[in-house]
């Protein structure tokens, strides 16, 4: 038996105008705070998790506030990588590069990047190896992509329909492992 609460790392500052995936993009104390806040709001016992952690910033600073010192970070867990796109303003990058990427995100990569299919199978081998430790409780603070790759998994649904998640900043989801039977308690609370 295995609960798990995954948390997305707080609001990026000029998130909606930077392409930023595996970027180390910083945030504010105030978006940290507020991310805090909603976990402890939504996890009691936070605390007393180990935590996994996105070896990036915005993720290691909510696992740090959050956790009494028990955590793993992994660059497995990173969001997609964007390549050539990496901290372009969505605006400077080519109409029809982005055109082309959008006609089938799931499985075409960004220039010099990776797919969300990629994506989804580092991030899946990374998950499946962490379920089968003896674990508890664990919390798992991560990006949005790979979020929407680990409900994909758990709902053994096409990854493109995971995008249909609306995943806030500071979100928590929870999934419970009994046996094999895999249940998604909540998202995005």
């Amino acid at each position: 038996f295995m609960e798990i609460y995954i948390i997305r790392h707080p609001e990026v500052n000029e998130y909606h105008k930077i392409c930023y995936g595996q970027s180390d993009m910083q945030i504010t104390h105030n978006a940290l705070m507020a991310a805090v806040e909603r976990v402890k709001a939504n996890i009691p016992e936070y605390s007393e998790l180990t935590y996994f952690s996105s070896d990036l910033t915005r993720c290691k600073l909510l696992a740090e506030k959050l956790s009494a010192g028990k955590i793993t970070y992994s660059s497995s867990l990173r969001e997609i990588n964007f390549g050539n796109w990496e901290l372009k303003n969505w605006n400077d990058i080519p109409e029809e590069e982005v055109n082309y990427w959008m006609e089938d995100y799931v499985n075409r990569k960004s220039p010099g990047g990776e797919s969300y299919m990629d994506l989804y199978t580092r991030v899946i081998k990374y998950w499946n190896e962490l379920i089968t430790k003896d674990y508890e409780k664990i919390a798992v603070v991560v990006h949005g992509g790979v979020i929407r790759s680990i409900l994909s998994n758990a709902l053994d649904m096409p990854m493109k329909s995971a995008f249909k998640f609306k995943l806030d900043f500071g979100g928590v989801s929870k999934i419970v492992i009994n046996d094999e039977l895999v249940t998604v308690e909540f998202i995005n609370k």
